[in-house]
């Protein structure tokens, strides 16, 4: 099974078009773009970087109105995430920074003010990853 798996990330990541087909990451991304757009987080982008990174498959990237929303967004993440047996490999939980941050191995989650968002501009570093619709998975 996990041969299989590597084996279609591996066919996937020599492709120029996205096709997801591991039904659990479909999954995983299904349930964060949930979590975020249950609580009202604004433009919510995933980045499809896997052919330009090492570290990471995808980008989930959205921003909140404020701190306590930062919060809400963040653990609204790690709540649902934990219904499907997912915690995260790392989490970087302080709001005072402004930019809150979930790896979960094959997608990292960015939750950020709008003015760190604005400044650090995530999706032009990324800019030669692959945004995704929701209709992708």
């Amino acid at each position: 099974m996990k041969h299989t798996i590597i084996n279609k990330i591996i066919s996937n990541r020599n492709k120029n078009t996205l096709n997801i087909e591991d039904s659990e990451l479909k999954n995983m991304l299904k349930v964060l773009h949930k979590a975020l757009d249950d609580k009202q987080a604004v433009d919510i982008k995933i980045i499809y970087v896997s052919k330009i990174s090492s570290i990471t498959d995808y980008f989930v990237i959205t921003d909140a109105n404020n701190n306590n929303h930062l919060s809400a967004l963040f653990e609204s993440v790690v709540e649902e995430m934990a219904k499907i047996y997912h915690t995260p490999l790392y989490r970087d939980a302080d709001k005072d920074s402004g930019w809150l941050l979930l790896d979960y191995g094959p997608i990292i989650v960015h939750i950020l003010t709008k003015a760190n968002r604005e400044f650090y501009n995530l999706e032009s570093i990324w800019g030669e990853g692959l945004e995704i619709s929701t209709e992708d998975f």
